[in-house]
C-alpha cells in the first residue's frame, strides 16, 4: 500500500474534525477515503447530463417531442422532422418564421441559440433530424405557445391511444 506525503492546512484540518465527528469516524485515513469516495461519486452523478447533440439524437431516434430550457436562458420545443402538424403550429407560433427558418449542423446550433439570447427573438431551426422552435426564456408568452403546442399535440395522441375513455365515462368511473 503506497502512501500520501500532504501539506496540510489549518483549514483542512478543521474540515477533517468536522467530518470526522459528523460521520463518527475516529480515523483520518478512513475520513479522507471515504470524503474521497464521495466527492467522486457525486462529481460523476454531475456528469450525466446529456450534452444537446445528445438530446437531439435521442429526439431524432425515439420520435419523441421534447421541451427544454438551456442554459436558463433560451427555451426549445424540439420534434422529430417527421412530425408535420406540430411544426407548423410550432411554425405559426413563431411569427414571420418563414423567412428565419435556417439548417443547422451540430457546430451552428450553440452559435445559433447564443444569437436568440443576444437578439432576444424566437427562431425556428431544422438541425438533421430534428426541428426547434427557440424563443427567450423571458418571451413568457411565446414559451407558453411553444409549450401549449407540444403539450396539445401530446394530449392529441394519447388520446388517440388504445383504452382511452371519454371525460363522461371517466367522471362516471369516479362517481362524479
Amino acid at each position: 500500500m503506497s502512501q500520501l506525503i500532504v501539506p496540510i492546512t489549518s483549514d483542512f484540518e478543521i474540515n477533517l474534525h468536522n467530518f470526522m465527528m459528523l460521520r463518527g469516524i475516529s480515523h483520518e485515513t478512513e475520513a479522507i477515503i471515504i470524503a474521497v469516495k464521495e466527492s467522486v461519486e457525486r462529481a460523476m452523478q454531475l456528469d450525466t447530463t446529456p450534452s444537446l447533440e445528445t438530446i437531439l439524437e435521442q429526439v431524432a431516434v425515439e420520435k419523441k417531442r421534447l421541451t427544454l430550457i438551456y442554459q436558463d436562458k433560451v427555451f426549445l420545443a424540439i420534434v422529430p422532422r417527421e412530425d408535420v402538424d406540430v411544426i407548423k403550429k410550432l411554425t405559426h407560433a413563431v411569427k414571420n418564421s418563414n423567412n428565419n427558418t435556417k439548417t443547422l449542423t451540430t457546430l451552428d446550433l450553440e452559435n445559433a441559440l447564443l444569437e436568440v439570447i443576444k437578439q432576444n427573438t424566437p427562431q425556428v431551426f431544422y438541425q438533421n433530424k430534428v426541428f426547434l422552435a427557440v424563443a427567450p426564456i423571458e418571451d413568457a408568452e411565446m414559451v407558453e405557445q411553444l409549450e401549449d403546442s407540444i403539450d396539445n399535440a401530446n394530449a392529441n395522441d394519447a388520446l388517440k391511444e388504445e383504452g382511452s375513455i371519454s371525460l363522461d365515462e371517466f367522471r362516471k368511473e369516479l362517481g362524479l
